[in-house]
């Protein structure tokens, strides 16, 4: 069984802006049977959010390398290709990439968000609440409450994380996990 894959910055389509950095977006290929498929990278695109972007002190702007992008992009695709071994197809390829390769904390981050949202605006608290739909475009959701613990009243961030634990999806807890097990 031959399966080819490579991740290729696609010189074909127009540059994008990747944290002040203009390139090719970045796709995969990958060849079985003499039959191709090619789509764009799911870590390019996550990683092209500004909330992965860190201002420096000089002022200017630093995302994650397109290095460590695509080592994860290939380490996402051999986990699939052995995964499937002898029951291999370009199409439960695909599926299964989507399915492994998901980032599962911005997949319930919105969510929580919207929680976190409407706590504030119910504690009539609408300036927190907006600064929170606005600001965590540009922000790492988890970061932002590892701040409110140092900020907010004691009483308020207890009720805050109680209720998040009953009413919100488990961003926190997924997040807590993947610091502690992957940089």
């Amino acid at each position: 069984m031959k399966i080819s894959f490579k991740t290729y910055l696609n010189d074909r389509l127009k540059q994008v802006d990747f944290h002040g950095q203009l390139t090719h977006p970045l796709y995969v290929q990958v060849t079985y049977e003499r039959k191709t498929i090619f789509f764009k990278s799911y870590y390019f695109e996550l990683f092209s959010k500004p909330r992965y972007a860190m201002q420096l002190a000089d002022g200017k702007v630093k995302g994650p390398a397109l290095k460590q992008i695509i080592e994860k992009e290939n380490e996402v695709i051999r986990f699939v290709i052995d995964k499937l071994q002898d029951g291999f197809s370009l199409e439960t390829f695909k599926k299964l990439y989507t399915y492994f390769s998901t980032d599962l904390c911005d997949a319930t981050e919105f969510d929580f968000i919207t929680y976190l949202y409407l706590f504030f605006d119910d504690k009539e608290l609408p300036a927190m609440a907006e600064l929170i739909k606005w600001g965590t475009l540009h922000l790492v959701t988890y970061d932002l409450v590892m701040e409110f613990k140092k900020t907010l009243k004691k009483s308020l961030y207890s009720e805050l994380i109680e209720q998040a634990i009953e009413k919100a999806p488990p961003y926190l807890q997924l997040y807590s996990f993947m610091m502690h097990t992957k940089s």
